[in-house]
């Protein structure tokens, strides 16, 4: 490409990229200001070849598509000190009228009508991983870790959004935590760990009442049917997913991917009754699929 060459015109920028090169990028973009950064990325076609073109055709093309907008400016200006920190974890209350984000090591509940951000205090030690909000949104629970010295610190942190106060520590993962769920009626929470297990939590007391164990390795993700009663996890190690019930603490059924493959991503339906898996293939070619389970 002509280094005079004008920039292509403006169009969605996912749509410029070829599959290999969307599956080799990691994307991190930084709205207030509009930068783009592209990371690892290895393939190129011979039109964007050049890299510092091919960042500059993507700069163009993300200022149409995100225009400058006060709205997000004044969300900046209102988490001070946090400016230049991406935000890592996003949840919504389930009225749509309030956020809770983290951004490093601290938490922010977000008025979305005000546009005030208020942050959760204190601050973790670490950087959060994960991040959830109970249904009835008066509490969240959320996770970080990191190293002191060579051990491993993990934290896990049940918050009151309604004072803005931590209100209690579970303790008893020993890895990193990767995801969390919160039952519906905000008495009990369970969440999952890269130490292959899955534990059971008594908010009001903050006590682990369970330890759930079966997967061979790191559980990538955990979901809580609507009944609280029973919870589906994944593991990307073992390749399998498994449905537990949270009375007896057993497992109660196991579901392993088509071989050669290991799942990524986990969802329920609203109902419970079906579990939904992405999972893609561990060959050359990658091919992102869907495995569908019918829990009832």
């Amino acid at each position: 490409m002509d280094p005079g060459h004008s920039l292509v015109p403006p169009v969605p920028c996912w749509s410029l990229l070829p599959p290999v090169v969307w599956r080799s990028m990691a994307l991190r973009l930084d709205l207030p200001s509009l930068r783009a950064f592209m990371l690892g990325c290895k393939a190129f076609t011979e039109s964007l070849r050049p890299v510092a073109e091919f960042r500059s055709t993507w700069l163009y093309n993300l200022r149409r598509v995100f225009p400058s907008d006060p709205v997000l400016q004044e969300r900046e200006m209102s988490t001070p000190g946090q400016a230049q920190t991406p935000i890592s974890c996003l949840v919504l209350t389930l009225g749509g009228t309030n956020a809770v984000t983290s951004q490093y090591n601290q938490l922010y509940m977000w008025d979305l009508i005000t546009r005030i951000a208020t942050p959760l205090l204190p601050r973790h030690t670490r950087e959060v991983d994960c991040l959830t909000v109970s249904p009835t949104g008066q509490c969240a629970v959320s996770g970080a870790w990191g190293f002191v010295g060579d051990a491993r610190a993990v934290e896990l942190w049940v918050w009151d959004l309604e004072s803005g106060q931590r209100k209690a520590k579970l303790e008893g993962h020993v890895d990193t935590v990767t995801a969390v769920c919160v039952t519906s009626c905000d008495q009990r929470a369970v969440s999952g760990s890269h130490d292959a297990t899955l534990r059971l939590w008594n908010l009001e007391g903050g006590t682990c009442t369970a330890v759930l164990q079966g997967h061979e390795g790191s559980i990538g993700d955990v979901r809580l049917a609507p009944d609280g009663f029973r919870a589906v996890s994944m593991s990307t190690d073992d390749a399998t997913l498994r449905v537990w019930d949270l009375n007896s603490c057993t497992c109660t059924a196991v579901v392993r991917v088509p071989r050669g493959s290991y799942p990524l991503r986990l969802a329920l339906s609203a109902d419970g009754s079906s579990a939904v898996c992405a999972f893609t293939s561990n060959t050359v070619v990658i091919s992102p699929r869907l495995l569908v389970w019918d829990l009832s």
